[in-house]
C-alpha cells in the first residue's frame, strides 16, 4: 500500500516505510499543495516548535532520525546511512513513525542499535548513580577506541516562528564501549567520561523535551 493511501497518519500510532521514489515525490511542495495527507504532515514538520536529531552509528552503518513535536503528537523520520569510500551517504527512502508525545520513546528506541545501553527505557536508570571515570588520557583514548556504538542527540526549541536559528537546549554524545554506556563530555581541550546506567539516554531526552516544550509554550498557546 502506498504510504499516502493509509489515511491521515498523524491521527494514529503507526510506522510507514517509504520507498526512494515515493520519498522524492513527498518532498515536492506540489504534493503537499495537492492535498496529500502525508506530504502535508511532513511539510508541517518544518515549522515544528520542538525538533530533535539523533545520529546512531554502528561501525560502517547508521541511522539519522529527526523528530518533530506537533501539539500532542510526534513525527519521526528515519533514514539509513552507509559509509562508502570514506564518505557518509543517505540511502534512498525513509521510515516515518507517528506517535503520541507521551509514548515517544518506543518509536525512538526502535531506530537505535539493538543494545540495552541505548534502548532501555528511562525507568531502568532510576536509583543507579553515575560514575565519572578518572582515567589517564591514554587509557581514556584507548577506551573510546573500543567504541562499538555511538549516538549524538540534539534537541532544539524554536520559540519564535520567524527565528533563523534555534535555541539548542540539549546536546549529548553517547558511546558504548566494553558494554558500558559513556556520556562523553568535551570542553576546553579536555574530554570527560561519565559512566551512566542503561536508561539514561531515554531519561535525559525526556528531560530535554520537557524543557523545550516549556520554552515554546507561548508559541504553542498562540497556535490554538
Amino acid at each position: 500500500m502506498s504510504a499516502t493511501k493509509a489515511g491521515h497518519p498523524i491521527e494514529g500510532s503507526t510506522t510507514l516505510r517509504v520507498t526512494g521514489p515515493e520519498w522524492t515525490r513527498l518532498q515536492d511542495p506540489a504534493t503537499a499543495s495537492a492535498g496529500d495527507p502525508l506530504a502535508r504532515t511532513l511539510a508541517d514538520c518544518g515549522a515544528a516548535p520542538v525538533r530533535a536529531t539523533l545520529f546512531a552509528v554502528d561501525q560502517d552503518r547508521g541511522v539519522r532520525t529527526e523528530f518533530f513535536l506537533l501539539g500532542e503528537r510526534a513525527v519521526l523520520v528515519s533514514r539509513r546511512l552507509a559509509k562508502i569510500e570514506g564518505s557518509i551517504r543517505i540511502e534512498p527512502g525513509a521510515q516515518v513513525t507517528f506517535s503520541l508525545v507521551d509514548d515517544l520513546w518506543p518509536g525512538v528506541a526502535r531506530t537505535l542499535p539493538d543494545v540495552p545501553q541505548l534502548r532501555a527505557p528511562a525507568s531502568e536508570a532510576a536509583g543507579t548513580p553515575d560514575r565519572e571515570l578518572d582515567l589517564p588520557e591514554p587509557d581514556r583514548e584507548a577506551l573510546l577506541a573500543r567504541e562499538t556504538f555511538a549516538l549524538q542527540v540534539t534537541v532544539e526549541a524554536w520559540p519564535d516562528s520567524d527565528a533563523e536559528t534555534p535555541k539548542v537546549l540539549w546536546a549529548r554524545h553517547w558511546s558504548v564501549a566494553d558494554d558500558r554506556l559513556l556520556d562523553v563530555r568535551a570542553g576546553e581541550g579536555t574530554v570527560k567520561l561519565v559512566e551512566r546506567p542503561a536508561g539514561s539516554v531515554a531519561a535525559e531526552l525526556r528531560w530535554a523535551l520537557v524543557g523545550a516544550m516549556d520554552a515554546t509554550a507561548a508559541r504553542a498557546a498562540e497556535s490554538h
